[in-house]
């Protein structure tokens, strides 16, 4: 990690490992630069509304094989507790591929193929260019259907490689409504980059999302683990406000900036669609709902729901659609008039410039947390900010407006291999499927360290917490607090740490 920060590698006492944070110097104009690059190209919007998971999948084996590692765990944590989710097993497929997996592939292939339910949210065409990769012009595994595919010899010219496909919804949004996304996509620059315009949020929707919450400086954690060590914790825990909200909030807000007049989603994700629903009036909005055939056949107590909260309900029969991918028919509802509809994705997944929308009204939070640290924190003391990458905070946004900057190490606590508990994926994580990818690019920026922490140390934290505090922190966020402990009870000079709890 680069930083300004003076601190050097130390013995945990109590706490079990030992950890290196930054050396003093180490140049820090070199990494704000690396630290913004990254930042930009992993979570900035581009002018060409183009992303591609196998180009980054293959950026990631590049990376080495730790990462590639890291990301498949997570993926597979995430399809366990999201088991019929027809995009994380292409996700998981797609990873496979990069990996070079030719026998993981094929028995993960065999097996989403036993589930008639995630088999239909497959895409055939897509695995069986994938399985081409891998084996050839091998057959499928026994048991598995798969579209055949012109011979590699009779399509290509001697000595090509071949061509990229479309392996993804976003690639298949701009297959059809290219020129639609690539004016939201202009328009959604021209927004950001208006002065205040992100702070006019804040201040419009803070009573909404229950903002600002507090630093509050723990004066009994901070005896507890060391002296010389300031704790404080960002009490995200005070909100609850679920990531549903916070998203259906930031979507309807740029359809009143854009102008539009309706909401559009698909009944993908039930919980985005009433929290939709129920923000679409607060804007002067009307929210439709694009409804698959079973779902007005047997959903009936959500759908009297979503008409309770006045939104429209109309089915996505007739509508040209190539998948049995519910956001497409939303994506065809929107192209419809693309000057009065806005296109509102779950946090599920959407084409550009939507992963970049999340991103910077995530970052808000980093930066309420920012103005605090400034308003409350002696600027000579050096900083340490720590986060569960598993918190069910929003540990990304926590850390993003971060990184840019040299003054503080940047940490994010992970459960050690191991552990006596069974470990399941926050909702944050389970909801955004691109919070794994996430991960993958602020590992690369070198700019934050990833530091595992036994359970034990964690349970320790806990309870730490819930007898000086009378906090109930989840196992996660302990984690962070007893990294914090580590930190505090081996730093030497006065430092103020900063943990994300909710």
């Amino acid at each position: 990690m680069k930083s300004h920060s003076t601190t050097g590698s130390w013995s945990t006492g109590r706490f079990a490992g030992r950890y290196r944070l930054a050396d003093a110097d180490d140049s820090a104009d070199s990494a704000a630069a690396k630290a913004e690059a990254a930042l930009r190209a992993n979570f900035g919007v581009d002018d060409s509304p183009v992303g591609d998971t196998a180009a980054q999948l293959r950026d990631e084996t590049q990376a080495g094989e730790a990462n590639s590692a890291d990301i498949f765990q997570v993926l597979n944590e995430s399809v366990d507790a999201a088991p019929q989710r027809g995009d994380l097993w292409m996700m998981r497929f797609e990873t496979l591929r990069a990996l070079g997996l030719k026998a993981d592939f094929a028995d993960y292939l065999k097996q989403a193929w036993r589930d008639p339910v995630v088999r239909g949210r497959l895409e055939p065409a897509a695995l069986a260019r994938m399985w081409r990769e891998l084996a050839g012009d091998e057959p499928a595994p026994e048991g598995v259907l798969l579209p055949r595919l012109p011979a590699l010899a009779a399509v290509l010219p001697a000595g090509e490689d071949e061509p990229d496909h479309d392996r993804r919804f976003a690639d298949m949004a701009l297959r059809i409504a290219g020129a639609d996304i690539a004016e939201l996509v202009a328009s959604y620059n021209r927004l950001r980059s208006v002065p205040g315009f992100f702070q006019a949020f804040a201040r419009r929707v803070g009573p909404m999302l229950r903002r600002p919450t507090r630093l509050h400086l723990s004066a009994a954690l901070s005896a507890r683990y060391g002296s010389a060590a300031r704790i404080y914790l960002k009490r995200e825990d005070l909100r609850h406000v679920t990531p549903e909200t916070e998203n259906a909030t930031a979507q309807a807000y740029l359809a009143e900036q854009l102008g539009r007049k309706v909401l559009v989603a698909s009944d993908e994700v039930e919980s985005h669609c009433l929290e939709l629903a129920a923000v679409a009036p607060r804007f002067a909005l009307q929210c439709l709902i694009v409804a698959r055939p079973e779902t007005l056949e047997g959903k009936s107590d959500f759908l009297a729901c979503l008409r309770s909260l006045g939104a429209r309900v109309e089915s996505s029969a007739g509508l040209p659609l190539e998948s049995t991918d519910p956001r497409e028919a939303a994506l065809w509802m929107w192209r419809q008039a693309p000057q009065e509809r806005h296109l509102a994705p779950s946090l599920a997944g959407g084409p550009s410039p939507y992963p970049a929308m999340l991103s910077d009204f995530q970052s808000l939070m980093g930066q309420e947390t920012q103005l605090q640290l400034r308003a409350h924190c002696s600027a000579d003391r050096p900083r340490t900010i720590v986060a569960a990458v598993h918190s069910a905070a929003d540990s990304v946004g926590f850390m993003l407006p971060q990184l840019a900057g040299t003054e503080a190490d940047l940490v994010y606590t992970e459960p050690r291999a191991g552990g006596t508990e069974p470990w399941y994926p926050m909702g944050r994580l389970a909801a955004y499927n691109g919070a794994q990818r996430i991960h993958a690019a602020l590992r690369r920026t070198g700019r934050l360290t990833y530091a595992p922490v036994a359970d034990g140390d964690a349970y320790e934290a806990q309870r730490d917490a819930l007898r000086l505090e009378n906090m109930s922190l989840t196992l996660e966020d302990s984690r962070a607090l007893a990294f914090a402990g580590m930190v505090a009870a081996a730093s030497p000079a006065p430092r103020d740490i900063v943990v994300l709890v909710a």
